[in-house]
C-alpha cells in the first residue's frame, strides 16, 4: 500500500494534466473515430453481402446436384426394371407374349386420345385466364387512357396488332399512338367479351383487333 502511495503522489500532476488535455481534445477527436468506425463499416458490409451471395449459390448448386443425382439413380432403376422384364420375356409361352402385347397396344390406343384431348384443354385454359388476368391488371387501364386520349382528338376507333401495337387510321395511312405490352393476340375472344363489358365494342379483322365505341355524353 505504501508503494502505490508513493506512486499516485508522484505521477498525480501527470494524470491530471493527461486528464485535463484529454478532455480538451476530446471534442475534436470525436469526429476522427466516428469517421473510423464508417468506414470500417462500409468495408465490412459489401464483404459480408459477398458472403451471404456465395453461401446461397453454392447451396443452389448443391440442390441442382441433388436432383440430378436422383434423377440419374430413377433412371437407373427404370433401366434395371427394363432388364429383368426382358430377361423374364423369353420363358413365358408366345402366344402370352402376344396378348401381353395386343393389351398394352389397346391400353396406349386408349390413352393417348385422352392425353391428346386434356392436354390442350388445359393450356387453353390457362390462357384464357391470363388473357382475362392480363385485361384487368394492366390492359384496362391502358385502353380506357388510349380511349380518353382519341376522344379528345374527335377519334371514336383504332385498332391493335398481334404485337400490341395501337394505330389509328388517317387517310390512307396508319398513326401509332400507343403500345401495349404482353398484348395475348391468340385470346381475343376473351378480350372482347371483356371489352363489351366496358362498354367498347371489339371486332377482330384478320390479323386486327379494332376498338370502337360510342360517344360519351357528358353529365
Amino acid at each position: 500500500m505504501a508503494e502505490w502511495k508513493r506512486l499516485a503522489e508522484k505521477y498525480k500532476w501527470l494524470c491530471i494534466l493527461t486528464g485535463g488535455i484529454g478532455f480538451f481534445l476530446a471534442p475534436f477527436l470525436w469526429p476522427i473515430f466516428l469517421a473510423i468506425i464508417f468506414q470500417s463499416l462500409s468495408l465490412a458490409v459489401p464483404v459480408i453481402v459477398a458472403v451471404f451471395l456465395i453461401s446461397t449459390i453454392r447451396k443452389e448448386k448443391k440442390n441442382e446436384q441433388n436432383c440430378d443425382n436422383e434423377k440419374v439413380q430413377t433412371g437407373n432403376t427404370d433401366d434395371d426394371f427394363s432388364e429383368n422384364i426382358s430377361k423374364e420375356g423369353p420363358s413365358t409361352k408366345p402366344a402370352d407374349e402376344t396378348e401381353e402385347h395386343l393389351s398394352e397396344r389397346n391400353k396406349e390406343e386408349q390413352s393417348q386420345p385422352l392425353k391428346q384431348k386434356a392436354y390442350p384443354q388445359h393450356e387453353k385454359y390457362e390462357t384464357k385466364c391470363r388473357a382475362a388476368a392480363w385485361y384487368q391488371l394492366e390492359g384496362k387501364e391502358r385502353i380506357q387512357n388510349l380511349k380518353a386520349k382519341m376522344e379528345n382528338e374527335n377519334i371514336r376507333r383504332f385498332s391493335i396488332s398481334p404485337e400490341g401495337v395501337c394505330c389509328v387510321r388517317e387517310g390512307n395511312r396508319f398513326r401509332r399512338i400507343g403500345v401495349l405490352r404482353a398484348f395475348p393476340c391468340q385470346e381475343t375472344k376473351v378480350l372482347i367479351n371483356c371489352l363489351s363489358k366496358d362498354h367498347i365494342h371489339a371486332v377482330k379483322k384478320g390479323k386486327y383487333l379494332w376498338l370502337s365505341w360510342e360517344r360519351s355524353v357528358a353529365r
